[in-house]
């Protein structure tokens, strides 16, 4: 007889990496989280933008092309899942040595969300909120 398949809840995942963060990265700072957020962040826009090699004046990567809608993915859909994931832990981890409950902040920021009015596409496909 197969046994069911358990899917962890988004809390308690959280609750688990959070667990093994702290014992992990003990001396973890919101700056250190915050960097590390933003380098998996950049990992994973890699995989959807070519860097140009250069960088501009504030430091920032710089990029020549980008994928056009409706262009195949130029990773595989697990390479990405995997970058995607690596995002979320940093954001555990922020939400861990900040001091604020992930679950509940993602609620309220989708209750607020989904009261909002979206503007249109811009030439990057990113809706942004007007109000």
């Amino acid at each position: 007889m197969k046994k069911p398949t358990i899917r962890p809840t988004l809390n308690s995942l959280h609750q688990s990496i959070a667990a093994w963060q702290k014992r992990t990265f003990p001396n973890a700072t919101p700056e250190g989280a915050v960097e590390h957020l933003r380098r998996e962040a950049e990992e994973l826009h890699e995989h959807f933008f070519e860097w140009s090699g250069d960088t501009d004046p504030y430091g920032n990567l710089i990029f020549n092309e980008r994928r056009q809608p409706g262009q195949p993915l130029p990773s595989s859909v697990d390479v990405i899942a995997e970058e995607a994931a690596d995002v979320f832990f940093m954001i555990v981890q922020l939400s861990t040595v900040v001091g604020f409950s992930l679950v509940e902040a993602v609620a309220k920021k989708y209750a607020k969300n989904i009261r909002r009015t979206w503007k249109e596409p811009d030439e990057y496909g990113v809706v942004e909120h007007e109000t």
